[in-house]
């Protein structure tokens, strides 16, 4: 292992426990814990880039082909969006997943459970939208909406998920956030 060595690295893997933090313990499959010897400072910073680039490129991906955008002209929209428009899409995507994990966590231990956990891993990692995504991030609003959230955080959730499923083909026209006029910088000149 190491440098010089027939492998470059070892791989140590251990079970993924997508609950820990909830203190449920069940066992939903293996992850990769550590690579051994440990990588060196420009070896990982070119891993964490290269992970970073695949998940900008699959964002880009997603709203081209759910907006009917080329991917350049995708791109440009996520720039010229800036903070505010990544902030709403990632709203959008959080709160699909948030409806995704409490329908696996009330399923039985099993495969239907580690489906859904598969669908909220591709929906976080490669933003694949499962079947009816939108009704289930609008389902778990309306139960959510008397209990935890006031009816102004719960709008505005549901124009990110709105957005994040298909994005409007006039976001400033539409009023989308970071394509409004307050969202926009301020020139020193003006």
């Amino acid at each position: 292992m190491g440098d010089g060595g027939a492998f470059a690295w070892a791989e140590s893997w251990g079970p993924r426990h997508p609950d820990g933090y909830l203190h449920e313990w069940t066992q939903e499959g293996r992850e990769l814990c550590g690579r051994f010897p440990d990588t060196k400072y420009a070896e990982r910073s070119a891993l964490i880039d290269a992970e970073q680039a695949a998940q900008e490129n699959a964002l880009v991906a997603a709203l081209a082909d759910r907006g009917g955008l080329t991917r350049e002209e995708a791109a440009v929209r996520l720039e010229q969006g800036g903070a505010e428009y990544r902030e709403l899409l990632g709203v959008g995507q959080a709160t699909i997943c948030r409806a995704l994990h409490s329908a696996r966590r009330a399923l039985p231990e099993g495969l239907e459970r580690t489906v859904v956990r598969h669908a909220i891993d591709d929906l976080m990692y490669r933003h694949l939208l499962p079947a009816d995504a939108e009704r289930i991030a609008g389902a778990q609003l309306d139960t959510e909406i008397e209990t935890t959230r006031s009816p102004d955080t719960t709008a505005w959730c549901r124009r990110a998920v709105a957005e994040y499923v298909a994005p409007v083909a006039d976001p400033v026209a539409a009023g989308v956030e970071g394509f409004r006029p307050q969202d926009q910088p301020q020139r020193a000149d003006a």
